[in-house]
């Protein structure tokens, strides 16, 4: 483990255990579940890519007979506008990509796989400092 800068490794602890929390955690808020689903499948520098629909999936809500039925949509797009306004994740990308800010994500230096909703490889500061004022 590189003890130089520890907080690049809090990624590559936390994804394991991210993932399982929020296809399990049926009873946190949606846009929990969603950050975690997203931190669990970053890659290097913050892109979170998802198969069409999938997402819906993660995010379904259990009916009162057990099963599971998967989010709408709407629901998906209204939870991602609520973490962009919260500025827990950047603009675009919608169902495909859930693009995680430098500032909040960053596995290590090397640059990830390319993005096909982004159409980049590189991360992105979201300017923490900014919004602060």
């Amino acid at each position: 483990m590189n003890m130089a800068y520890p907080e690049r490794q809090f990624g590559m602890v936390v994804q394991r255990y991210a993932g399982s929390v929020a296809r399990q955690g049926h009873t946190l808020s949606l846009d929990a579940r969603l950050l975690l689903t997203a931190m669990a499948r970053a890659n290097n520098t913050g892109h979170a890519i998802f198969n069409k629909g999938e997402l819906r999936e993660i995010l379904s809500k259990r009916q009162l007979d057990g099963r599971l039925k998967p989010a709408s949509r709407s629901t998906v797009y209204a939870t991602l506008k609520k973490l962009r306004d919260a500025g827990l994740v950047l603009p675009g990308g919608g169902e495909t990509c859930v693009w995680l800010p430098r500032d909040l994500w960053e596995r290590k230096l090397d640059r990830g796989g390319m993005c096909p909703a982004h159409h980049t490889w590189e991360s992105q500061r979201i300017g923490w400092d900014e919004r602060v004022a």
